[in-house]
């Protein structure tokens, strides 16, 4: 899973939100890979239709539609469309 970019700061991120219990450590994870409250990391779910990476980028402040487009730039992983932030 890390191979594949499946794991970001060993949270999985590409995991499917099937019921409550996985709800809640979705927005877990996007509160705590985004450093973000856990109201905006809800919010962020809800934009992101339950996909984690595309959340956890729009809780840094990026619009769903660029979230979007960033990650499918990077293949889907989080860890180098995030890396593609901090550059000028």
């Amino acid at each position: 899973m890390l191979k594949l970019g499946k794991v970001y700061r060993g949270q999985m991120v590409d995991m499917i939100i099937s019921n409550a219990k996985l709800q809640r450590r979705a927005a877990g994870m996007v509160q705590i890979l985004a450093d973000c409250s856990e109201a905006e990391a809800i919010d962020a779910l809800a934009q992101a239709d339950n996909n984690i990476a595309r959340a956890v980028l729009i809780a840094k402040g990026k619009a769903p539609d660029c979230a979007e487009q960033l990650l499918a730039s990077h293949d889907g992983i989080l860890r180098q469309a995030i890396a593609s932030l901090d550059k000028p």
